[in-house]
């Protein structure tokens, strides 16, 4: 079952990417980012629902539909996040931007499923969720909140590639 969910996840990332990018292509990269969150929360709540279904086939075809919908903001979070960065960053210190985002994400990436191991340990599977579904909500205004100071440069989605940089003159 997990092989299916996972191959669910990027089979709908494979064939809806494009689309989306399409569909963001001089649109505001924040919003995008909402959309991620959005279908975050949701997830973690399909997922809470999942759990309460049982080992049998509908909770299965649930938790499908869980990574589908993670799947959603992924293409959402793509070309949003990362193009965001980079547009924010002086041309000398693109490196150094993009390698402190890797470390968030990485560190997000092992902080994570710890956390999330010791509070199903401890029984918490339900309260997880749903503080992951809260947190996930409440992110949508945190971004609200930096759209509002985004120069417009860094906020819209386009299929331009940052200039070169050239580290002998741009320090």
């Amino acid at each position: 079952m997990i092989g299916f969910a996972f191959a669910a996840n990027t089979g709908l990332i494979v064939l809806g990417q494009l689309f989306v990018l399409r569909a963001l292509k001089g649109r505001r990269r924040t919003r995008a980012m909402m959309v991620t969150c959005v279908a975050g929360a949701a997830a973690w709540l399909v997922l809470l629902l999942a759990g309460h279904l049982g080992a049998g086939v509908m909770a299965a075809t649930t938790v499908i539909l869980v990574m589908m919908i993670f799947a959603i903001g992924e293409m959402f979070w793509s070309p949003s996040f990362p193009g965001m960065v980079n547009d924010l960053a002086p041309p000398a210190l693109r490196g150094r931007y993009n390698a402190m985002t890797g470390v968030a994400d990485g560190a997000g990436r092992i902080a994570g499923p710890a956390a999330a191991g010791f509070a199903l340990q401890a029984g918490l599977g339900d309260e997880t969720l749903l503080v992951m579904a809260a947190v996930t909500t409440a992110s949508v205004l945190l971004v609200w909140n930096l759209e509002r100071s985004m120069p417009v440069r860094a906020n819209v989605v386009s299929d331009e590639a940052p200039g070169p940089v050239n580290p002998l003159t741009e320090v």
